[in-house]
């Protein structure tokens, strides 16, 4: 029974990064170039946001998509009105601002900064036509998804499950929270 709930999670959580995954390459190949400058974002910004929330209707463990422009300052924001921030100074910016490949970047278990959650962010690298930066598309994961997920199978009196890292081994999700 406890690999196949394993199993299960396993499956859940590889649906949804792959989920994810498609979702950015697709905003990052569909946004003009143009959209990617403060100037223009009142023009965009409909049919950017309308694509965002679409995008997430039925996708509960995401929070939101964003778009930072270069220098790290939000342009569009899906999900409810938030004050302007710059998330030059993040890892997962930065990250993706030195890709050279083009690869998501994936944020440590980080809580964010607009809801207080704890969240996990993947990153895509937006260049223009020319391969110059011009910002970074972000999607923001919820941990509280995955503990709630975790809350509901039956570990037993003293069961416990996790989600860490590959990389580091760093904690993401628990239950019973820690």
């Amino acid at each position: 029974a406890l690999k196949n709930m394993v199993s299960t999670v396993e499956t859940s959580l590889d649906a949804s990064l792959r989920r994810m995954q498609s979702d950015l390459e697709h905003i990052a190949d569909e946004i003009p170039a143009a959209a990617l400058e403060q100037k223009n974002v009142e023009h965009f910004s409909k049919n950017i946001l309308n694509d965002f929330n679409r995008r997430i209707r039925h996708f509960p463990e995401l929070s939101s998509f964003r778009i930072f422009d270069a220098d790290g300052s939000d342009l569009y924001v899906s999900g409810s009105v938030v004050p302007h921030h710059n998330v030059a100074e993040r890892s997962y910016f930065q990250c993706a601002q030195a890709r050279i490949n083009g690869e998501l970047c994936y944020s440590e278990a980080i809580v964010g900064k607009i809801t207080g959650k704890p969240v996990v962010v993947i990153a895509k690298q937006l260049l223009d036509g020319n391969g110059k930066f011009k910002g970074v598309l972000i999607g923001v994961l919820e941990m509280n998804y995955f503990t709630r997920m975790f809350s509901s199978l039956d570990l037993g009196a003293t069961g416990a499950m996790a989600l860490r890292r590959t990389e580091d081994g760093a904690l993401v999700a628990r239950w019973p929270d820690a």
